[in-house]
């Protein structure tokens, strides 16, 4: 800064009004998502919804299933449906939880809340258009080369 005689605030050189904007080849990178197919990944984010935002959801299918069994007069769904109503009741006092997996040899995938999930997991059709838009962001700056330049 450079101080006259007269002035009462310093005015600003030409250096301290330059603002420095980062290298121009340094790329923000994301960390790497393990990429699930299509149907995986839509499963595990219902459940984690269904777990996370509607906990009674399961609860209120057996009692659906249960008043159509009751309308059809249907005992072995009505069987099915005291097993199935049972086995929640044993579930949310033992575990605290009414999700249980759907096949015990599937390697279960680990996560809390749904934005743990999506910072660590993608899917293939996310990865198919990130892809696509990269390739189109390239094309961009071939043609318009002039822009980046500056």
């Amino acid at each position: 800064f450079i101080l006259e005689s007269m002035d009462l605030v310093p005015k600003p050189t030409d250096e301290s009004l330059k603002i420095s904007l980062g290298n121009k080849n340094s790329k923000l990178s994301a960390p790497k998502k393990i990429v699930l197919k299509e149907e995986e990944y839509v499963s595990k984010i219902d459940q984690i919804i269904e777990r996370d935002f509607f906990p009674d959801l399961e609860r209120l299918r057996l009692k659906n299933e249960y008043q159509s069994a009751l309308d059809s007069n249907d005992l072995e769904k009505l069987r099915d449906v005291q097993i199935k109503w049972g086995k929640l009741i044993a579930d949310e006092s033992i575990n605290g939880t009414i999700n249980e997996p759907d096949n015990p040899e599937e390697p279960q995938i680990r996560f809390e809340t749904l934005d743990e999930f999506l910072s660590t997991y993608t899917s293939e059709d996310n990865i198919s258009f990130e892809q696509i838009v990269e390739e189109t962001r390239e094309k961009q700056r071939k043609k318009y080369w002039w822009l980046y330049e500056a």
